[in-house]
């Protein structure tokens, strides 16, 4: 893609409006592992006003898109599918996308993660939860470029996280590598095999429940003052390594 040889800094489109709530955060945090953010409305996106070329990766953030009325990210995923053929050429072309939380709920409906076959759905608990957790990244999977030896501790906030899978896909899944990140604590929602988050064969597409644009500062941590304020937080280290890989 034209711009990764033109740019040192990595052009990162960000969603923002319609109830999705994540983009200061996540703008910041690509901000502070060298990329260049740019905010656009869903609106400018679906509208055909916002040209994808000039990107290396488009973040699909979390919140609740238009209220997660008819299920969470459903909404916003009909809303996409007239440009779903250009999400497919983007990467195809060698762009990322990633999708955190809600954003990971829409990948999912529009099929760019497990084609049909996969869903995530309410948690067993039944309700709303908010709770820090560690994840590690599958060193197997397409996306080693992800790994920390000691994982990363974040927060989910969801009340549709629990990954499903038809029995059909399941022996793709695991033998591709592509349940790419799981809980290692305890699995807060039910997912199959404590999956955390997916990948596609690439790694170019990933999706996640977990927030790593909530600890890119020592402060975002629950128990930051019983922390080494000179540790590197997670989630900027997370985002450092994606956008080292998107600048390659």
């Amino acid at each position: 893609m034209e711009h990764k040889l033109n740019s040192m800094k990595p052009k990162i489109l960000v969603l923002t409006g319609v109830g999705l709530n994540c983009e200061e955060e996540t703008f910041e945090a690509y901000k502070l592992a060298g990329a260049e953010p740019k905010l656009h409305h869903v609106n400018q996106i679906i509208g055909g006003n916002v040209d994808f070329e000039n990107f290396s990766l488009i973040h699909f953030t979390g919140g609740f898109s238009f209220g997660d009325h008819l299920g969470a990210g459903k909404v916003l995923a009909n809303r996409f599918r007239p440009v779903l053929d250009k999400l497919i050429r983007f990467k195809e072309r060698g762009g990322y996308i990633l999708g955190v939380c809600n954003g990971f709920q829409v990948l999912v409906s529009l099929g760019l993660l497990g084609g049909n076959s996969v869903s995530l759905i309410e948690n067993t608990s039944g309700h709303y939860q908010v709770a820090w957790h560690r994840i590690k990244i599958n060193p197997k999977s397409p996306i080693k470029y992800l790994v920390r030896e000691e994982g990363y501790e974040f927060p989910i906030r969801h009340a549709e996280g629990r990954l499903v899978v038809s029995d059909s896909i399941k022996p793709k899944l695991e033998n591709a590598q592509l349940l790419s990140m799981r809980y290692t604590d305890l699995n807060p929602n039910g997912s199959y095999l404590n999956c955390a988050g997916l990948c596609d064969e690439s790694g170019q597409i990933i999706g996640m429940m977990p927030h790593p644009e909530n600890f890119i500062s020592p402060y975002n941590h629950p128990r930051w003052p019983h922390r080494d304020p000179n540790l590197e937080p997670d989630g900027l280290c997370f985002f450092k390594k994606l956008v080292q890989q998107i600048a390659m």
